[in-house]
C-alpha cells in the first residue's frame, strides 16, 4: 500500500481508507442540496391546488354558490333549532 499525500481523489495513506478530497465534500453536498430543493419544489405542485384563486377581496366570497335549501331541510333546521330553547 502506497503513501501518499491525498491530493489526487481515492489516493491511500496509511490506514487503507481513500481521502475524500474537500471538492469532493463540497460536490456531495451540493448534490444532496440540490435534491432536497427539487423534491420541496415539486412536493408544492399538488393537484388540488391547480387553478385555485391566487387574488383575493376582502369581504367577497368568490368561491361556487352554495344550493339552496329545500323546505324540508329548513323544517328540520327549525325543528333542531327549537330543541335549543
Amino acid at each position: 500500500m502506497p503513501l501518499t499525500d491525498g491530493a489526487r481523489r481515492g489516493t491511500v495513506l496509511g490506514g487503507g481508507r481513500p481521502v475524500m478530497v474537500n471538492g469532493d465534500r463540497m460536490m456531495r453536498v451540493s448534490v444532496v442540496a440540490l435534491c432536497a430543493v427539487a423534491a420541496l419544489a415539486t412536493g408544492a405542485c399538488r393537484k388540488e391546488e391547480q387553478n385555485r384563486p391566487t387574488a383575493f377581496t376582502p369581504g367577497v366570497y368568490s368561491g361556487d354558490r352554495t344550493p339552496t335549501l329545500t323546505k324540508e331541510q329548513i323544517a328540520e333546521l327549525n325543528k333542531r333549532g327549537q330543541l335549543l330553547k
